[in-house]
């Protein structure tokens, strides 16, 4: 496969929302996570659901506008030079037809390649992850390892999920307005209710009819999530559709959207302003604005690379990625925040390699992080170069002086314990440097306050690589045994980032 690049390590989380609750294109997309399907050994799949006011096909197993990616993942050629796929994760990813091989499909960042033969479609990279696709849905999935999961089907109907003839997931068939999912032997069971569909038809909504559609979903230990469907009248006598979720807490949200155009009109505590497409491949200007008239809104040029976001918790900032097709395509070049006065200061800047690999990246402050690889692409190392910023390092000495004198300041021993505690921390977290605390922590008697000081330590090393934080836990395991669990969690997710090549 000449041509093709590294693959970045496989992820299973999440997809991005672009502002909110809304997608990049300005529609109503909500996901709500349900469990992690075990195939043991350390592969576990999720299963979560996605709603969206763009889906206007049915889904088998929830209604229109739901999509179980697990159980309905499709492949199908948009067009004759696009390939679009659904990952069992729910990420979509387009890849375009080879110019020099005819038959193969790339993604735009070239660690992806797709084939169709027949009724089968087959995407891969290079480090082994295969997903096959047999008239349009999910069939099968390769991992790096060699692992074979395959989804088993009566017609297009899933009946199971399974590796080695093992069934870890159980589709059953309808019962009495309910359905039951049976994962790692535990029972899950879907509820059904008939929801009004509102469309817009001659420029009016009006309610189309009624279709049996997902509103509940209970957990085998009871708890129980519920999605109702309303449909609200507003001036002048607009009909507008929406959903109003239930958690298993009895928290509630609504959400609402336009029946014409499916972009979302709000989610409860903010209203949404769905801008327009201005460019070929474009997206629209997202704004929001909640009760108390604050603002928040993402606007993204697909051409220059540039997402600009202004939030309430990450202040005005501009991200710019690399838009050439390639193994740079998407990645972060930098990313700056925009002040008041109109200038721009930079948090994050990133150096690559020719095969998209990062190097170098330096932050805010000015410290820099250096990645040292082998042949493979696998990091060796990485060191920390401490910043040169004079106005940070003047700021940094102020601070240290004045945590100092408060160490010695301090009349009684809870004072002194609570001041040698901010010390070490404006140590690890700010100045970088978890070896200054080692001559503090003998004055430390509280033995939790202590654990979380040389844990800190080790998990805020920037000079650490994951083999050596695997070590640096082990050691607290044994000085700090009541801790076994936190740490052998920590121990472990430190090992599958060693065996990622991280």
């Amino acid at each position: 496969m000449g041509g093709i690049a590294p693959a970045s390590p496989v992820s299973l989380d999440t997809p991005n929302n672009s502002l909110g609750a809304a997608d990049p294109y300005g529609r109503l997309r909500l996901w709500r996570e349900i469990a992690e399907v075990d195939f043991g050994k350390d592969l576990r799949i999720p299963l979560r659901l996605e709603f969206s006011s763009a889906f206007q096909s049915e889904s088998q197993y929830a209604g229109r506008n739901w999509h179980i990616p697990l159980f309905e993942a499709r492949a199908f050629l948009k067009r004759e030079k696009m390939l679009q796929a659904t990952l069992v994760c729910g990420k979509t990813m387009f890849l375009a037809r080879s110019r020099p091989q005819p038959g193969t499909y790339i993604s735009l960042n070239k660690e992806w390649t797709g084939a169709v033969n027949g009724d089968t479609i087959t995407i891969s990279r290079e480090d082994g992850w295969e997903v096959q696709y047999k008239n349009g849905l999910i069939s099968q999935l390769r991992t790096d390892t060699g692992r074979i999961i395959t989804w088993n089907r009566s017609g297009a109907q899933l009946a199971d999920i399974r590796e080695a003839g093992n069934v870890v997931l159980r589709l059953q068939p309808p019962n009495n307005g309910s359905r039951e999912c049976v994962i790692n032997d535990k029972v899950f069971v879907m509820g059904y209710e008939k929801r009004p569909l509102v469309e817009s038809i001659n420029g009016k909504n009006l309610i189309s009819g009624f279709e049996a559609a997902l509103s509940s979903l209970t957990w085998p230990d009871g708890g129980k999530e519920l999605y109702s469907f309303e449909v609200q009248t507003t001036p002048p006598l607009t009909l507008t559709p929406a959903i109003k979720i239930t958690d298993k807490n009895g928290a509630t949200e609504q959400y609402t959207w336009n029946a014409a155009t499916q972009s979302i009109i709000s989610d409860g505590k903010w209203t949404y302003d769905i801008g327009a497409v201005t460019a070929e491949f474009g997206l629209p200007r997202v704004t929001r604005k909640n009760a108390a008239g604050a603002t928040e809104f993402i606007s993204v040029n697909n051409t220059k690379g540039t997402v600009e976001l202004s939030t309430l918790d990450t202040g005005h900032t501009i991200t710019s990625s690399f838009t050439s097709p390639g193994p740079l395509y998407g990645k972060m070049r930098k990313q700056e925040y925009l002040m008041k006065d109109g200038t721009r200061v930079q948090r994050l800047g990133i150096v690559y390699d020719e095969l998209g690999r990062k190097l170098r990246e330096t932050d805010a402050e000015g410290f820099t992080f250096v990645y040292e690889r082998d042949k493979e692409g696998k990091i060796l190392s990485r060191r920390m170069l401490p910043t040169t910023n004079e106005k940070v390092l003047k700021a940094f000495e102020a601070k240290e002086r004045e945590l100092t004198q408060a160490v010695t300041a301090a009349k009684t021993d809870y004072g002194r314990q609570a001041a040698v505690k901010a010390l070490c921390f404006f140590y690890i977290m700010k100045m970088r440097l978890p070896d200054k605390t080692l001559s503090l922590v003998s004055q430390i008697k509280n033995k939790s306050l202590l654990f979380d000081i040389k844990l800190f330590a080790v998990n805020h090393d920037h000079n650490l690589s994951y083999i050596a934080k695997v070590e640096g836990y082990k050691k607290l395991l044994g000085e700090f045994p009541e801790h076994k669990d936190k740490l052998q969690w920590l121990i472990t997710q430190s090992q599958q980032m060693i065996e990622a090549g991280l």
